[in-house]
């Protein structure tokens, strides 16, 4: 994954490891509770092809880190917890009439423009 700006990708490794693919990124910030050697790869870029090259010849390696990342994501990172937590928003709305145009709804300020 290239290309990040220094700050690491979250969106393209979640769904890449959720796709089952191992995730080989450059040197970047932000990336815990992700560990490198662990759940992922992580080079500097000059050496990302040469690396990715390496990988693909140790396949036992790979199903490692795969069978690993997704294991850590299950278990510490569930979108069951995400879920659970938009249904409960949608059930505290369910039964309050929509606001009218212009019209706060609960939680947010009263529009400042009429």
């Amino acid at each position: 994954m290239r290309g990040s700006g220094g700050y690491f990708d979250w969106p393209a490794a979640l769904a890449a490891i959720h796709g089952g693919s191992v995730v080989l990124h450059e040197q970047s910030r932000g990336m815990a509770p992700l560990v490198a050697g662990r759940h992922l790869f992580v080079a500097d870029t000059a050496v990302l092809d040469p690396l990715a090259a390496a990988l693909l010849r140790d396949p036992a390696r790979l199903d490692e880190v795969r069978r690993e990342a997704i294991g850590f994501l299950r278990d510490s990172l569930p979108l069951a917890r995400a879920a659970a937590a938009l249904a409960g928003a949608a059930r505290s709305l369910v039964g309050q009439p929509p606001a009218a145009a212009g019209e706060a709804t609960p939680g947010q300020p009263a529009s400042r423009s009429k």
